[in-house]
């Protein structure tokens, strides 16, 4: 169903995919040892807060039931519920890197229903939750574990009231291949590029086919009209062609990075995150670690590092162009929505084409901020900015003076967060393989506003 919706050629796309990535998991299971699933994780089983209290139900704690178990990668749900729910009713909360295996209900007429956990999530009685051994890679365990549910014949069954159920059982049994740690990580960097690569090809030719179209609808206008000449035809022709590669310091290219990061952001749930804090993080980021020059002057600035006027010109270029627009929260919430424009669907293909190149990047910015608060994105992304400035700058950037320079060197506004909460930023960069090289953009101080 879900690949039936992307149409024909979408359809095929997807369907080569899967079998690259079923051959794969055929290999895997031939070239290396199979362990028991129970002998690799630890198992637990979820619950439902009772719904006459209301307290239970006030949180923001992500309560997981089968109707959110629709993407690989979970950052949020539909309801939320509280630390008190956790404390004293049945339900169970499972960390981030754990996965959820919807094992009954009707979802599980698709096959085998699997998500990783990307931040800490309770889940309902349909659910059980997987928490794999240090020597498993997670995002490993997720593909080999739908893999062996789709071809078991024992593990799906339909209960006797008709119900789809996996056997708790026969799921603890499930052998599964257990390479080294090197090559799980391989694996899943291969599937990951699978993906990527079948989303930017599906991308690719739907912006063709309807550069195509729009191309015809020209031609046949002309001929109707009685104005088509050979001339005008290779003049239609050249002006349906695909764009050239853009100039990054234009606002095109930081409008289609915004875009392209929020599209990112609503195919995992997480859109209600992305707005101005988050986008401004993006470009920043981006322009660091892609090596590329966006055009920016980044000050330092209450929110992190910030260029408001060069982004404010990517989003007068996009509002142009019924592309996207931020707008302002309602009375009471602070901060601004990313909303989409009418041409937001051909112009995020357009996009996510453009910036091929830097993809890469992208997805390990995307990737790192994209669980994260605005609170959360703002300090690592001063954090990041104080590390870079330091180096450019030729002091060591020892953990205190990082944070030094993010907190006490930056805006009056950063005294408000905690010295633990920079250590936190600062180990994540770490974690995630980000850590400055001092070749970004020195962050100038509050003067350079000075008009």
């Amino acid at each position: 169903a879900k690949l039936r919706k992307h149409g024909g050629l979408s359809l095929w796309f997807f369907m080569a995919a899967h079998v690259k990535r079923q051959q794969a998991l055929d290999k895997c299971d031939q070239e290396h040892p199979k362990k028991r699933l129970s002998d690799i994780c630890q198992f637990r089983s979820g619950g439902t807060p009772s719904k006459k209290k209301a307290e239970y139900w006030d949180g923001n704690i992500p309560w997981v039931s089968g109707r959110d178990m629709k993407t690989a990668y979970m950052y949020d749900s539909q309801l939320h519920i509280s630390e008190s729910a956790i404390s004293e009713s049945v339900t169970r909360l499972a960390p981030a890197g754990a996965l959820l295996v919807l094992v009954r209900g009707m979802g599980l007429a698709h096959g085998a229903q699997v998500t990783e956990l990307m931040v800490p999530c309770a889940f309902n009685q349909d659910i059980k939750a997987i928490l794999p051994e240090p020597n498993v890679v997670s995002s490993y365990l997720l593909f080999s574990l739908k893999h062996k549910i789709n071809a078991s014949e024992n593990t799906l069954s339909a209960a006797a009231h008709g119900t789809l159920k996996i056997n708790s059982e026969e799921l603890k049994n499930l052998l599964i291949p257990l390479p080294p740690l090197g090559v799980q990580k391989e694996i899943v960097s291969k599937f990951i590029d699978i993906s990527e690569s079948t989303k930017r090809l599906v991308a690719v030719s739907k912006l063709k086919i309807s550069a195509l179209l729009e191309l015809k609808q020209s031609l046949l206008l002309k001929a109707f009209s009685g104005e088509l000449t050979a001339n005008n035809v290779v003049e239609i022709t050249a002006q349906k062609q695909p764009k050239g590669p853009i100039d990054t310091n234009s606002p095109e290219f930081a409008a289609y990075i915004m875009a392209a990061a929020y599209h990112w952001h609503a195919s995992q749930s997480r859109e209600k995150t992305f707005g101005r804090v988050k986008a401004q993080k993006t470009l920043h980021l981006m322009e660091s670690l892609a090596d590329i020059d966006l055009g920016r002057q980044p000050i330092k600035d209450a929110a992190g590092p910030n260029d408001f006027q060069h982004m404010q010109r990517a989003e007068e270029w996009a509002r142009d162009r019924c592309f996207f627009e931020f707008v302002k929260r309602p009375t009471g919430q602070r901060g601004y929505d990313f909303r989409k424009g009418g041409h937001y669907g051909d112009l995020v293909a357009e996009a996510m084409q453009a910036l091929t190149p830097y993809e890469n990047v992208l997805k390990r910015v995307v990737k790192l901020l994209m669980p994260l608060n605005t609170a959360e994105t703002e300090i690592l992304a001063t954090a990041y900015a104080a590390w870079n400035n330091l180096l450019l700058e030729g002091i060591e950037p020892s953990e205190n003076a990082i944070i030094h320079e993010a907190r006490e060197n930056w805006h009056a506004d950063k005294l408000k967060y905690s010295e633990e909460q920079f250590r936190n930023a600062i180990s994540q960069l770490r974690h995630n393989g980000l850590v400055p090289q001092g070749r970004g953009k020195r962050v100038t101080g509050q003067e350079s506003l000075a008009l």
